[in-house]
């Protein structure tokens, strides 16, 4: 059989195996990541939608979903009582959100706690604090600094230490940023990374404040303070969500936009710094390929550039031909389902 044109799976090496042996099956899933990057997602929205619909609903046991930044939001979607209309909820809030030229502090931390609320809709709230059979995991970076959440040079020189620290190893990023994942599992669900983590229960009180801490952009929005600390983008400590999930077999399912998987937000800048093999063990991992990024328009994914490249008009329209794009990854993810996977599977 061809492989397919627009999406590839990537698996580690007893990921590798267990699809191999028994093709992709939502029984072994035990952990969804969902990744940091802000507008990239869109291309995996009627991905989602059919996860939610389709695949999803009948999964016979737990499963968690792990995100940060914008992965959080969509980690939190699936989770909602009605996750249908949940991620419906957030991919109009999110399309439509809108501001002013020069968008930064307050304006755009409003805008995104409004998106937030938006998705979770009316018992959101509720079912993410007495959660059933969907177990949620929000990735914030806690800053062991204080900007005092002031947009200025002064706050980008704070963070130019731990992009520099985390050149020479990603472990000297903990000086300055440490991960604080709110949950409402019993348990931590992934193994010491050398990162510092914390993990804190989700609560009325810091629920909201830790969704849009998650998605909260340094140099463009304000940092959420909880406890007397500063907490900014999950994305800054876990870009990819590429952490050693605690589970004793199953697989790790990870719907992507790149081919690749970055641990943080600063590894981004360097090639060759990528999550090891050995971490990635138990994932599999969905990506585009290049030819379905050469359909996009302007041949690229969707990013926050786009608010200051294209008046809200155009930007609206294109991500919505991005999204409409997506069902491309659909089908050939059906297929996937269907029987072909060897041909389209890769190891990491």
């Amino acid at each position: 059989m061809p492989k397919n044109k627009y999406l590839r799976l990537k698996a580690g090496k007893n990921a590798y195996q267990q699809v191999l042996n028994h093709n992709l099956r939502k029984e072994d899933i035990r952990v969804m990541a969902a990744a940091a990057a802000g507008p990239k997602w869109l291309i995996l929205y009627e991905l989602d939608k059919f996860l939610i619909n389709e695949f999803l609903p009948s999964h016979p046991q737990k499963i968690h979903f792990a995100g940060g930044s914008i992965g959080s939001w969509r980690a939190a979607s699936y989770c909602v009582e009605d996750a249908p209309q949940a991620i419906d909820r957030l991919h109009h809030a999110y399309v439509h959100q809108a501001y002013s030229d020069e968008p930064f502090g307050n304006e755009v931390s409003d805008g995104i706690k409004n998106i937030i609320e938006e998705m979770l809709g009316k018992n959101g709230f509720e079912n993410l604090q007495n959660p059933t059979d969907r177990l949620l995991h929000i990735s914030t970076s806690r800053a062991t600094f204080k900007t005092n959440g002031k947009i200025s040079l002064a706050q980008k020189m704070k963070f130019v230490k731990p992009y520099i620290a985390n050149i020479f190893n990603r472990k000297n990023l903990g000086r300055y940023i440490e991960r604080v994942m709110f949950t409402n599992a019993p348990h931590p669900i992934f193994k010491p990374d050398g990162l510092k983590s914390t993990n804190l229960s989700i609560s009325n009180e810091n629920l909201l404040n830790a969704l849009c801490a998650s998605g909260s952009i340094p140099f463009y929005m304000n940092p959420v303070v909880m406890d007397g600390y500063e907490h900014w983008d999950g994305g800054a400590a876990d870009y990819h969500m590429a952490l050693d999930y605690d589970i004793e077999d199953g697989l790790v399912f990870f719907p992507h936009y790149r081919d690749h998987i970055n641990p943080g937000w600063f590894d981004k800048y360097w090639p060759g710094r990528t999550a090891s093999p050995e971490v990635l063990k138990n994932t599999v991992m969905l990506y585009p390929t290049e030819e379905f990024i050469q359909l996009l328009p302007e041949k690229k994914l969707t990013s926050t550039d786009d608010f200051f490249n294209h008046s809200d008009e155009e930007r609206i329209a294109i991500w919505k031909k991005v999204s409409e794009l997506g069902k491309l990854l659909v089908d050939d993810f059906q297929r996937i389902l269907g029987g072909e996977v060897e041909e389209n599977l890769n190891t990491f």
